[in-house]
């Protein structure tokens, strides 16, 4: 990434180096770095994604590819199977004062869109910007409120002018003493995976570059050799697809921690069921580059199988066992499956109940099953 670079704002993805030619005049003053500091409770797995300097479309079509997209962090499994997350950013910016002669350079390409992007990068804030997810998952289900509890006095250090009190050190002992934690760190053009205790997080330091964006339409000597594209709107409704290609990405561990046995045809149908999940990722992405190409078409349906329909489908192809209430008086019945590694379930634990005159103690067939969300 470079000064006067192309840019495309939808995929967040750089164009030709030489889109413009930057020359910088003597700077002038300049601010110190602002910093500032937050830890937020994720509730939601969207708040998570939507919290990162990207956007859906740049995440999909740079999934497992860009250096920029840290599939790590926005790990949904680990999301959704975590009892609490935490995310901290710690952010540093400082701009230079400069003023600059600014030229166009055209090039005369067969595609412009492709060459150009919307935009180019004119200048850059220097400083940080730092992402950590912190997953916590309860040891005992009956500890969870009291880590939620330590955990929000934990991270009231991560603010500007607080401390680490002793307060915060004893909560961070009770974290670490009853859950397990996983730390993810991001920042822009690198990753970083830890495992440990959040004591970790008050080492953390890293550095970063923003890009601060040009319109080419505002330049001197732009004669409107093309029309830049306008994602505006397309880069909002990003997130709606990006929903489901993170689902889609999710559905891998869910496939995959069921018991081949447990699958209708065993093998065959998880290999089929996976080999599925990539070729509707795929088209997934190629909706996203149909939408960069003209972002008009952002609202016609692509030919990817929706998140909810394809779980469903998962879900059939799984024998699930009859559920009774009593072997000898039916007051109920359901299909559940009988393990515990289906993602996406919820247990539900029987028991005894006694006292009933006309039938005596009703008995259930099962201790706890799995019933889908």
């Amino acid at each position: 990434m470079k000064l006067g670079q192309g840019y495309n704002t939808y995929v967040q993805q750089t164009c030709v180096e030489d889109a413009v030619t930057i020359t910088p005049q003597e700077p002038g003053g300049s601010e110190g770095v602002k910093k500032s500091y937050d830890a937020v409770l994720i509730e939601d797995y969207n708040q998570l994604t939507r919290s990162l300097q990207i956007s859906g479309s740049a995440a999909i079509s740079g999934w497992g590819a860009s250096l920029e997209i840290d599939t790590t962090f926005l790990n949904r499994t680990e999301f959704e199977t975590s009892d609490i997350t935490y995310q901290v950013l710690v952010q540093g910016k400082k701009q230079t004062d400069a003023s600059s002669k600014v030229e166009f350079n055209w090039y005369e390409p067969s595609d412009a869109h492709e060459k150009y992007g919307d935009r180019y990068i004119a200048d850059f804030i220097t400083g940080g910007t730092f992402f950590a997810r912190i997953s916590i998952k309860a040891g005992k289900k009956h500890k969870t409120e009291e880590i939620k509890a330590s955990a929000k006095l934990a991270f009231s250090c991560f603010k500007v002018g607080a401390s680490v009190t002793t307060e915060v050190e004893s909560a961070m002992k009770t974290i670490s003493q009853h859950s397990g934690t996983n730390i993810t760190m991001h920042s822009e053009g690198s990753r970083k995976h830890i495992r440990g205790t959040p004591e970790n997080l008050l080492a953390l330091k890293r550095k970063a570059d923003d890009a601060l964006l040009g319109q080419y339409e505002k330049l001197p000597n732009f004669k409107d050799q093309f029309k830049p594209m306008n994602y505006s709107y397309a880069t909002q409704k990003s997130w709606e697809i990006f929903d489901t290609f993170s689902r889609y990405v999710f559905f891998e561990d869910m496939i995959e921690k069921v018991p081949i046995n447990k699958f209708v045809n065993g093998a065959e149908t998880r290999r089929a069921l996976l080999n599925s999940r990539i070729d509707e990722m795929v088209k997934i992405q190629a909706k996203v580059l149909s939408v960069k190409a003209d972002p008009t078409t952002v609202n016609e349906p692509g030919e990817f199988q929706d998140a909810d329909s394809f779980r469903l489908r998962i879900l059939v192809y799984i024998f699930p066992v009859q559920c009774l209430n009593s072997a000898t008086y039916t007051r109920f019945s359901l299909k559940v499956f009988d393990f515990s590694a289906m993602l996406g379930t919820t247990l539900i634990s029987f028991g005894l109940l006694s006292g009933f005159e006309e039938t005596g103690p009703i008995q259930f067939s099962t201790s706890g099953e799995h019933v889908s969300n």
